[in-house]
Parts: structure tokens; C-alpha cells; sequence
């Protein structure tokens, strides 16, 4: 099915095709297919129309990530000097410039993930291509950043920090049990980070690590579904003689009675 183009593209469109003679022609081609296939469906448009968008907006990222230097500095020519581009055509650009072309890219995204005032939405974006195109420098620069759960600036959301910096830490093999840690532990932080964090804490060990799911389990915040999973990253994580004593001291002293019914499950399941 052919995906109509919004009427704020068509000037784009033109200025993209008018300057095919200034980047080789394949690479201007496949990011003038870019920007047509993410571009998003009209208001009007249906179930099949939108399903078949979202396919073609996949397959034309994903062709376009193995295009090469060419296309992704295209990409990022294009993201850079074109007016009035929707969000998913914006996103699809840096997406494919940091995968393709990542030393020319980086720059730009460290750029616009630190500039107060700029869009969250394509800030947080802006952060997972980051640690995409440089994962080292984007750790030192957005790990500061999700530490600090009252930034006196605006900043990308906390869940788009956390999501990028294990995203980068992944292909170094750097540790974040300390920054995971501090995450779970914090209560100024959204409840969505801190359960992201106490998850990603059951792939790790060490005191430091044990201590957090302990306080996380016995915290009286009112958050129930981050006690449960700390809970079963702590399975994870203790010895299961070492875990079930904790857990078996958190049941002596609960008084809430859908936990007990839960830590009663934990317990009867790891604990015979």
C-alpha cells in the first residue's frame, strides 16, 4: 500500500532532490527513500495503512544502518539542513547517521542531548543514538546526567538516559552495578527508572549490590511492584541459602497482606 506523503514534506523533498548532484547518487537516493518511508501516514489513515508504515519505516532504517559512510553523512546532512521534518523522519535520520557514520555523528548527537531548551522527545532520541555512535564518550556524558534526579535544567527523560547508558556500556563490558545501584535506591527518581534499574541489578553480585535489593525490599514507599522485583532480582543475585533468610525476615515483619501473599509464594517456590 502507497504511504501519502503530509504536506509539510513536500518542500523538503524538493531540496532534498535538488541536491543529489552535491552527494553521490546512491547515497541521496537511499536517504531520499528514507525520509519517504518514515515519513508518517495522514490522520485518516487506517489499521493496514499504519501496519504497513511501520513495516516499511523498519525495513528502509534497517537498509539504510548498512548503507555506509556515505549514506549516514547523508543522513546527517539532511537532518541538519532540511526545515520542518516530523519526529519519526528526524529520528529515523540519526538513527541511520549514528550507525552509519558514527565518528561524523557523534558530535552532533552529544549536541543535541545536552542543549537546554531543545526537544525532549528528540533529545531522548538523540541520547540512544549516542550510545550507538560513541558508547565511551556517551557514557561520560549521560551517566552524570541520570545520577542526578533533581537537574536544576531540563534534560532527557530518566528512562531514555538509563535505556543509553546500558546501551553503551553493553559492547565495552563496563560495570554498572554502582550507578544501577544508586538508580534503585533513589527515591527522587521515576518509578519506571528505578524498576528498570533493580531489574538490570539481577545480573550482577557483590555486597553493594545485595544491600540495595534488601532496602528496596523492606522500603515503605507505598511502591509494592518495585519490592516484588526486588525480590526476584534477589533470588537472582544471593545465594539461595542467604536469600531465603532475608526473605523469611521480610515475611516475619510485613504487614501488608498481598506482599505476604507473594513473599509466601517467593519462599515456598526457593526455599524447601
Amino acid at each position: 500500500m502507497k504511504i501519502r506523503l503530509i504536506p509539510l514534506l513536500a518542500l523538503a523533498l524538493v531540496t532534498a532532490c535538488g541536491r543529489a548532484e552535491s552527494a553521490p547518487g546512491g547515497a541521496a537516493r537511499q536517504v531520499r527513500d528514507l525520509i519517504a518511508a518514515t515519513t508518517p501516514y495522514e490522520p485518516t489513515a487506517g489499521p493496514a495503512e499504519q501496519s504497513a508504515w511501520l513495516d516499511r519505516r523498519r525495513r528502509m532504517v534497517d537498509l539504510a544502518r548498512q548503507g555506509g559512510p556515505e549514506v549516514g553523512r547523508e543522513a546527517l546532512r539532511s537532518f541538519h539542513d532540511l526545515d520542518g521534518l516530523p519526529f519519526p523522519v528526524q529520528t529515523a535520520l540519526l538513527d541511520v547517521a549514528a550507525h552509519a557514520a558514527p565518528k561524523e555523528a557523534a558530535e552532533m548527537l552529544e549536541e543535541l542531548v545536552a542543549s537546554y531548551g531543545g526537544d525532549l522527545a528528540l533529545r531522548a532520541e538523540a541520547a540512544r543514538s549516542f550510545a550507538q555512535a560513541a558508547p565511551r564518550r556517551a557514557l561520560e556524558v549521560l551517566e552524570p546526567m541520570l545520577l542526578d534526579p533533581l537537574p536544576d535544567q531540563t534534560r532527557p527523560h530518566p528512562e531514555a538516559l538509563l535505556e543509553a547508558v546500558l546501551a553503551a556500556a553493553e559492547p565495552l563490558g563496563h560495570d554498572l552495578s554502582r550507578t544501577l545501584v544508586d538508580v534503585a535506591t533513589e527515591i527522587y527518581q521515576p518509578d519506571d527508572v528505578r524498576h528498570r534499574a533493580v531489574k538490570e541489578l539481577g545480573g550482577y553480585s557483590g555486597p553493594r549490590v545485595e544491600a540495595a535489593l534488601a532496602q528496596v525490599l523492606v522500603e515503605s514507599t507505598g511502591n509494592a511492584y518495585i519490592r516484588r522485583l526486588a525480590t526476584r532480582s534477589l533470588l537472582d543475585v544471593y545465594e539461595p541459602e542467604r536469600a531465603c533468610e532475608v526473605l523469611l525476615e521480610v515475611y516475619e515483619h510485613e504487614s501488608d497482606a498481598r506482599f505476604l501473599a507473594f513473599l509466601t509464594d517467593a519462599i515456598e517456590k526457593n526455599c524447601r
